[in-house]
């Protein structure tokens, strides 16, 4: 299929360096989205899906293999391709009761990969189940899912789910966003057979979404919890915690700003962070925080856009790109000060 521009409504764009990447998307009058790639930075995209419709955005390990899940027959594939999308082989179906909502694959080491599969919500709480493959995604296994009925060890069906983060195949964390109470965030040692809660230093009782970590190796990592003080009175909530044991400790820092958006931590130590002004709750989130050294010191430079209807994707400490309303790519190369549009 010929090259095109960046498709007129658009999901995802995750790039893989500079030149390389992936978008989810189509036009508004498709039916079903599609996946694109691009070589050149972002100017010209081509089809690269097959027969298959992503149902979240793409997995890319390395710069040539590409996963993504679909939904086919009232069942879960996950798609698998090895040559940059040109041809796709699908996994065998993974049967879940109630196959709703697949999140992107994740990579826990060399050929061991997991799913989540939201499973349904209600009232501000979800279900989901997990499952783990140890052959590059061919086939799937079934590990554990939420419990309604407090079956110990289990994930409650409480709070919303925001996704798991794994620092090595047994251990990980599962974090949520609950309207009050305690933090939601439980942590693994058997690859998601048990959890068991943790609370976090620095934080009481709020109303707060908490990000599953991402981890860089089996030691280092970070997330961000973002929300307001269950009382309803003073600051937002507004942190990011960071480790360099795996997960046993968790530092707190605060960037500085108001309210928090979806932080991106491209590296250990980095974090690109985008919000309200420090000391406001108002839109728009036209402030950026950065860390190069695990948020011992920020900078924030004021963006050009509403990053509340942006997707930042973040390649390293000074280079990235935003997908702007769903459908116009900028670049930055100087850690947010000047952005471009691509194309």
């Amino acid at each position: 299929m010929l090259a095109q521009a960046l498709p007129p409504f658009v999901e995802s764009v995750q790039m893989v360096d500079a030149r390389a990447g992936y978008a989810v998307g189509g036009r508004q009058t498709d039916r079903l989205p599609q996946l694109y790639r691009t070589a050149d930075g972002g100017v010209r995209w081509t089809v690269v899906t097959g027969a298959a419709t992503p149902a979240a955005p793409p997995t890319v390990v390395g710069s040539r293999t590409v996963y993504f899940p679909t939904l086919r027959r009232g069942a879960i594939v996950v798609e698998r391709s090895e040559d940059g999308g040109r041809t796709w082989r699908g996994s065998q179906p993974i049967r879940d009761r109630h196959p709703l909502g697949p999140g992107s694959v994740q990579v826990l080491a060399a050929g061991r990969l997991a799913l989540v599969v939201g499973e349904g919500a209600a009232a501000g709480s979800s279900a989901q189940s997990l499952w783990t493959s140890a052959d590059e995604g061919r086939t799937w296994r079934f590990v554990s899912r939420t419990s309604t009925t407090g079956e110990k060890g289990a994930l409650p069906f409480s709070c919303d789910k925001t996704g798991i983060g794994f620092a090595t195949p047994l251990r990980g964390f599962a974090a949520g966003a609950c309207a009050g109470g305690r933090a939601f965030l439980y942590r693994t040692d058997d690859g998601g057979r048990a959890w068991r809660p943790l609370v976090l230093s620095g934080l009481s009782r709020c109303a707060c979404d908490v990000d599953p970590p991402r981890f860089f190796g089996a030691r280092t990592g970070a997330f961000a919890v973002n929300g307001f003080p269950q009382s309803g009175a003073g600051a937002p909530v507004a942190r990011v915690y960071w480790t360099s044991d795996g997960g046993s400790r968790w530092r707190l820092t605060l960037p500085p700003l108001g309210r928090l958006g979806s932080a991106s931590f491209p590296a250990a130590g980095v974090a690109w962070v985008p919000g309200t002004a420090h000391g406001s709750i108002r839109l728009p989130f036209d402030r950026l925080a950065r860390t190069t050294d695990a948020g011992r010191h920020w900078t924030v430079v004021r963006l050009p856009f509403d990053a509340q209807n942006a997707q930042l994707d973040v390649l390293g400490a000074t280079r990235a790109f935003a997908l702007v309303a769903q459908h116009r790519l900028l670049r930055t190369t100087d850690g947010g000060r000047s952005w471009q549009t691509v194309g």
